[in-house]
């Protein structure tokens, strides 16, 4: 039922009317996401439908996808979470796809995306962490997480620099610690790579995560448990 009232076709910014409708949508979902458990999403149906709910909420009314109170961030995070460790291929790319709007849309509306920060942060480190350790079935690292990778990127500047210093910061030998600088350098500063989605950036940014990914798997470097 949700899904059909997030496709109705308004502007989010329009009416007083419209605002209330997107108000009761916001306060439906805040009784429906919190119940929606890890646990829960063993359920087949439920789990495609759940992930057809955000996907639909993302496309048709991105604001109130973005704008939702922070607590409500805590379940969509552990939903997604859950979605990355899916056995199922599908499910596993729905929720990176899931991962790469919510950080695009918080990109383009950063007025509206402050509930959400925390969250977007959590799911940088953990889509990178992914990635980095092999944890990702490769169906999937191409192009879904590497996308994700760099609209989390960013829209999480900052949480990005927090995360690269803190592995360099892990690696024992001052060898380790260029070798891999030098190799998360690369993966923003080469290519004519830049911190954009557009489409054509989004496959150079995806060329240089193989390199990087390549890179951290010969390189024995010491990486997140």
């Amino acid at each position: 039922m949700l899904t059909q009232l997030a496709l109705r076709d308004d502007d989010e910014s329009g009416s007083a009317a419209e605002a209330e409708y997107a108000a009761s949508l916001t306060a439906a979902l805040g009784a429906l996401l919190p119940l929606i458990s890890p646990p829960l999403l063993q359920y087949p149906k439920l789990c495609s439908s759940y992930f057809e709910l955000l996907s639909t909420l993302l496309y048709s009314r991105p604001l109130a996808a973005i704008g939702m109170p922070s607590a409500l961030y805590e379940s969509v995070l552990a939903s997604l979470g859950f979605g990355f460790a899916h056995h199922e291929i599908a499910i596993c790319r729905s929720a990176l796809e899931t991962a790469y709007e919510l950080a695009r849309h918080a990109a383009a509306n950063e007025a509206h995306a402050a509930p959400m920060a925390s969250m977007l942060g959590a799911l940088l480190s953990r889509v990178a962490t992914d990635l980095l350790t092999s944890r990702l079935v490769p169906d999937v690292v191409e192009p879904a997480a590497g996308n994700a990778l760099l609209a989390l990127i960013v829209c999480q500047q900052s949480h990005w620099q927090a995360l690269v210093a803190s592995l360099l910061a892990a690696q024992p030998t001052a060898d380790a610690r260029e070798r891999l600088a030098a190799a998360f350098g690369a993966l923003l500063a080469s290519n004519g790579v830049t911190v954009s989605l557009a489409r054509p950036n989004r496959a150079r940014f995806r060329a240089n995560l193989d390199a990087l990914l390549r890179a951290v798997g010969a390189g024995g470097f010491v990486l997140p448990a």
